[in-house]
């Protein structure tokens, strides 16, 4: 597996990471901080932007394996998730 390869599941394991880590716990929601949401919401497009990025990279490249490819879509189609979900 690729360097890159590694970084795509890196870079996904902490997308949801800070997904998890800046949501607020039940109690604290109903007194939310003034701008914190767009603070989330652009640095969760941000990363989204890199890791696509990323995994466009691998996936044109004729230089990659198919390992290595198998990663670069895993990546897309979690991103894909994480934006359509409810």
């Amino acid at each position: 597996m690729g360097k890159l390869a590694v970084a795509l599941v890196i870079g996904v394991i902490v997308f949801f990471g800070l997904a998890w880590l800046t949501t607020p716990p039940p109690n604290v929601a109903q007194y939310p901080i003034p701008g914190w949401a767009a603070v989330k919401e652009i640095t969760a497009l941000a990363f989204s932007a890199i890791l696509l990025l990323a995994s466009l990279f691998v996936i044109l490249r004729k230089d990659y394996g198919p390992k290595d490819k198998h990663w670069a879509y895993g990546t897309i189609g979690t991103l894909i998730g994480f934006w359509l979900r409810p």
